[in-house]
């Protein structure tokens, strides 16, 4: 005679084997970090915010490079490569802004990392831009949750360089 499973058992015993290994989020990096915008006035809204993050900062000097797109002096393959909502790895994220208000941005899928430099580009509709923000050095960030970095974002007369998005 054949026994067979209590199917309350096979249920719990399923479930204890989709249990296994790593959980799908456990797969994608992230560390999120906040970002606070502050007021900017003056010249064409700001549509966007593009946000890049390098590492080790001391590498990188935004100073050297005012009221430059970043896109012109930090190649894409030393910024931090960030995950994006899309699943796939990109040197930045960009958030779209109503009325060119300050606001605030959530970052994730950004690598473990220490001495980060952090860059804010604020972007005019037309892709120009109109301002610019950086914190260096932020000292770590970490697998989990990290403390709020507040940027302000200096504003000036709009810069065309091409697209200025990575």
């Amino acid at each position: 005679m054949k026994k067979w499973m209590d199917p309350a058992l096979a249920l719990a015993g399923a479930l204890a084997l989709t249990g296994c290994g790593p959980s799908p989020s456990a797969s994608v990096a992230g560390v999120p970090i906040d970002v606070v915008i502050g007021r900017v006035t003056g010249g064409p809204d700001v549509a966007q915010l593009q946000i890049i993050l390098a590492s080790p900062s001391s590498k990188f000097d935004p100073l050297s490079h005012p009221q430059q797109c970043t896109k012109t002096w930090l190649p894409a393959n030393q910024a931090l490569q960030l995950t994006g909502a899309d699943g796939q790895k990109h040197a930045s994220q960009v958030f779209d802004l109503s009325g060119g208000a300050s606001g605030s941005a959530k970052i994730t899928g950004i690598p473990p990392a220490k001495q980060v430099l952090l860059i804010v580009e604020a972007l005019s509709a037309d892709h120009e831009l109109v301002g610019l923000g950086f914190k260096s050095p932020i000292d770590e960030i970490t697998a989990g949750d990290n403390a709020a970095v507040s940027v302000t974002v200096t504003r000036f007369d709009p810069v065309d360089c091409g697209d200025p998005i990575y």
